[in-house]
């Protein structure tokens, strides 16, 4: 193969007239052989190869003996003088032409770097120069050949220029370089900043797509089990779109490829890979505008996060420079995604957790069934983003909806009462005591067909969470949601939390609303024997005062014999103790009624009501020692009647209770109070009726000792006097009832 180097045109170097006395006329042998040995007398000191050719013939004339050593054989011992230049120098394919138009022309032509493949030395470079060299009178004249090789120069003169455009690759590739780390860096930034998945697909999705020029994207990510949804597109039309909403890993697509092997699929010319995924003739958008396409999992580790296709306009070769930008910016996204995603996770544990704080705090307020259904269909709805909910209990034989929000109205009517062995997800939940998760209509028609036309079209997924109680399940929420959904384990662990604290309030409220039953009805039980013990105590009054005037009148008359008068004396005394428990009912009715005890205040001793009160008890009870230490006068503010009847009341209680053993009775000033205490030595008081000591009907002695109230009506005296009463008791120190009353500014 000969290159055509470069010409250039060049004036003879000799005038016509040394070159005729050189090479003589034409034709004649003598002149030639003179021209000749002048020529070699010339050539001989030259370098440069040397031959001259005739200009019509192109034969050569003569040549040097530097053009003769440039030769292969046999042409360098044979000679070439008589030859044209094809018989022997067959690779120098365009000189003769050149040489023709030298002759014809009169201008002389070059070659800059003539490559040249001879038998010898393979290839060569030869820098070739072309002289006119006429005759007078005679055209077309001679042309003198002169070769130079040059092949050490173009050898030089093309590795500077590899050098030079090995130097330009490196840099260029060093810019792309630049420009991949700061898109990177870019894009990087972004995702840096994002807080959702959305916003993290949005970002990476954008910014691959245009950093690399690809004319079509797809960004899809798990849902379910071995399935990608589509969450991103640019490029494809609405038909290329729905056959990539819901797309399994085993789809004949590189998008899905990449998904099940966590691999990166490159595909060159997008033409010959339809036979490998004949997916790609379901996306006839997709081929018609690509030429080439890569398709990036997004993996994290093991885990994959999603997957990024792109599409680019023209065959693309991908160049390993290229790949692992791509594949960086890939590892990129898997990283934004997930941190998205566990931000995510945890906003909506956070999220939960509020809720479910607020659903206990409600919960633990509420005191009645529609009280806990409100709370759980408040917090319930917010927390599962769900558009309805449903409350039934069982009632005999079957499930009774107790309350329902946002079921239409027909549809809330048909579910009143609901059969447990029905083919529908409460009734299942129920007996089978376990949740009833259904993701998709699809899925509810085919586990309960009977519900086929039943079911309202503005719902899409729902669960039913049974409602356990110590007997096993006693009831069932139900909860509707708008749209399909994967219930995911925060959500379902959350339900169960959610139907565990609603069966616990519920059966609070159950049992709350039984005791306040019973308690009204104990309320009413006692105010009517209240009520009773007031009407019988204001009726006996009359007889019995009549009863004990009757007696004193009998004792009166000096005629009654031994017997007899003793027979007064009971009844009069009887009369007197009848007299003293219909006051303590009426005083106890008067308070239970909330009236309270009345009193009527006025400055008085405290001391002299203590003594008075020991001398009656000494004039009942001669046989009980009793002792009074009362050193200094005492005024307090207070009725003396009601107190005398408080301190009476205590005494009897110490004589009662107090086995025989003396009695103390001490009174006193402590700072702004005085303070007055019966003590006996009897037995101690019971440990565990001491917090019941005055509370009513509360008897620390043997049956028929009273009817309890004696105690009750001295914390009322005391209470209604703003004192307080008190009682310690053990068997070391004995019984001691201290009452403590406001001293008086007056003493």
């Amino acid at each position: 193969m000969v290159g055509p180097g470069r010409r250039a045109k060049i004036q003879p170097r000799m005038s016509s007239t040394e070159k005729d006395a050189a090479l003589g006329p034409r034709g004649g042998a003598e002149a030639q052989a003179e021209a000749g040995e002048i020529l070699d007398a010339l050539g001989a000191a030259s370098p440069v190869g040397l031959a001259l050719f005739d200009g019509v013939a192109l034969t050569v004339r003569w040549t040097n003996r530097a053009y003769l050593a440039l030769l292969d054989e046999p042409w360098r011992e044979r000679g070439v003088v008589g030859l044209r230049l094809e018989a022997f120098a067959p690779s120098a394919k365009v000189v003769p032409d050149l040489m023709a138009r030298v002759a014809a022309t009169g201008q002389g032509e070059q070659l800059e770097a003539l490559e040249y493949r001879g038998l010898r030395r393979g290839v060569t470079y030869w820098q070739v120069a072309l002289h006119p060299v006429e005759r007078r009178g005679a055209r077309p004249g001679d042309v003198l050949l002169a070769l130079t090789e040059v092949t050490a120069q173009v050898a030089a003169r093309r590795g500077a220029e590899r050098t030079a455009a090995q130097a330009r690759a490196a840099e260029e590739s060093a810019q792309r370089g630049v420009d991949r780390l700061s898109r990177l860096l870019e894009i990087t930034g972004a995702l840096a900043a994002v807080r959702t998945e959305d916003e993290a697909a949005a970002a990476l999705f954008d910014g691959v797509r245009r950093s690399v020029g690809a004319v079509t994207g797809v960004l899809l990510v798990p849902c379910e089990p071995g399935t990608l949804r589509l969450a991103a597109t640019h490029g494809l039309d609405r038909a290329d779109l729905e056959h990539l909403g819901r797309l399994p890993y085993s789809a004949p697509l590189p998008v899905a490829a990449a998904a099940a092997r966590l691999e990166p699929v490159w595909l060159e010319e997008l033409a010959e890979a339809e036979a490998s995924y004949p997916g790609l003739g379901r996306l006839p958008s997709l081929v018609a505008r690509v030429g080439s396409l890569a398709a990036l999992p997004l993996k994290v580790g093991a885990e994959l996060r999603g997957v990024l296709g792109l599409g680019f306009a023209e065959q693309h070769g991908f160049e390993p420079g290229e790949r692992a930008f791509l594949l960086a910016l890939a590892e990129q996204g898997a990283l934004a995604l997930e941190r998205a995603a566990l931000l995510g996770a945890l906003r909506r544990e956070q999220g939960r957790l509020a809720l479910s704080q607020e659903l206990t705090s409600a919960l633990s307020s509420a005191r009645t069934v529609a009280e806990v259904a409100s709370a759980v269909f408040e917090r319930g709805l917010v927390a599962f983003g769900a558009r309805a909910c449903m409350l039934a209990l069982h009632q005999g034989a079957e499930l009774r909806v107790e309350h329902l929000h946002g079921y239409r109205e027909a549809q809330g009517e048909a579910f009143r009462a609901i059969d447990p062995t029905a083919p529908v997800p409460v009734a299942e939940a129920f007996r089978e005591g376990r949740p009833v998760w259904l993701e998709s209509r699809a899925e509810m028609l085919r586990q309960y067909p009977a519900l086929a036309g039943r079911l309202d079209p503005g719902h899409g997924a729902w669960a039913a969470l049974p409602l356990q109680g110590e007997g096993g399940p006693f009831g069932v929420l139900g909860l509707s949601f708008a749209e399909e959904r994967t219930f995911d384990p925060g959500e379902r662990a959350l339900a169960d939390s959610l139907s565990h604290k609603c069966a616990q309030a519920l059966e609070r409220a159950r049992l709350f609303e039984s005791e306040r039953a019973a308690r009204a009805e104990a309320e009413r039980a006692s105010a009517l024997q209240e009520r009773m013990a007031a009407i019988v105590g204001h009726d006996l009054r009359t007889p019995l005062a009549a009863i004990l005037l009757s007696a004193q009148s009998l004792q009166r008359r000096g005629a009654l014999g031994e017997r007899e008068r003793a027979a007064t004396a009971r009844i009069a005394a009887s009369a007197v103790r009848m007299s003293g428990i219909i006051r303590d009912l009426l005083d106890f009715a008067r308070a239970r009624q909330g009236q309270g005890i009345p009193v009527r205040r006025a400055p008085l001793r405290a001391d002299e009501l203590c003594r008075r009160a020991v001398g009656e008890l000494r004039e009942a009870h001669p046989s009980v020692p009793v002792e009074v230490a009362c050193p200094e006068p005492l005024i307090v503010e207070g009725d003396a009647d009601r107190l005398h009847q408080a301190l009476t009341n205590l005494l009897a209680n110490a004589v009662q209770h107090g086995g025989g053993q003396p009695i103390e009775v001490v009174a006193g000033r402590e700072a702004d109070e005085v303070v007055i205490s019966i003590h006996n030595g009897g037995p101690p008081i019971d440990p565990a009726l001491l917090p019941r000591l005055f509370e009513p009907f509360q008897r620390g002695g043997e049956p028929g000792e009273g009817v309890g109230l004696g105690l009750y009506i001295v914390g009322e005296i005391v209470k209604a006097h703003r004192g307080r009463v008190e009682a310690a008791s053990s068997a070391e120190a004995g019984t001691t009832f201290t009452v403590r009353l406001a001293a008086s500014r007056q003493a």
